[in-house]
């Protein structure tokens, strides 16, 4: 189920018109549905449970996935009060947050290997890839 984040200059209302498809293994109180097993390829996705559901990152991983999360995934919710993301992280046990995923919202699911071996650059990497630069262009000149 893909999200979507709308910034909007003012105080707005959007309607959203549509049936709710029930899925059969994550609201069973429904009777039968169709089955969720979306799937998602590794990556940065912005997707929500697929059911009117809401609750800790921690449960509602497997919902909106349709699997458990492996160790280095994380997710970052939008804390609409503070207009801040909150971020957790699962270390392969367990989660180090464990923001609520109200219903309906989407979030951003950092999912795969690569979510554990993406660190950001450094200032000292940037410095230093300047610095090497500088001397590869230096010994052209000479």
């Amino acid at each position: 189920m893909e999200g979507a984040l709308v910034h909007a200059p003012s105080l707005t209302t959007n309607t959203f018109v549509g049936e709710v498809a029930i899925y059969t293994n994550i609201l069973t109180e429904f009777g039968a549905g169709q089955l969720w097993a979306p799937n998602y390829p590794n990556g940065l996705h912005l997707i929500a449970c697929p059911d009117p559901i809401g609750g800790p990152i921690s449960s509602m991983f497997t919902n909106v996935v349709g699997r458990s999360a492996a160790a280095g995934e994380s997710v970052r919710i939008l804390d609409e009060t503070t207009q801040a993301y909150i971020t957790a992280t699962f270390d392969g046990s367990s989660w180090d947050n464990d923001p609520n995923l109200a219903v309906a919202h989407a979030a951003w699911f950092n999912l795969g290997p690569t979510a554990a071996s993406v660190p950001e650059p450094s200032s000292l990497a940037f410095v230093g890839l300047a610095t090497f630069s500088a001397l590869i262009a230096r010994r052209r000149r000479s």
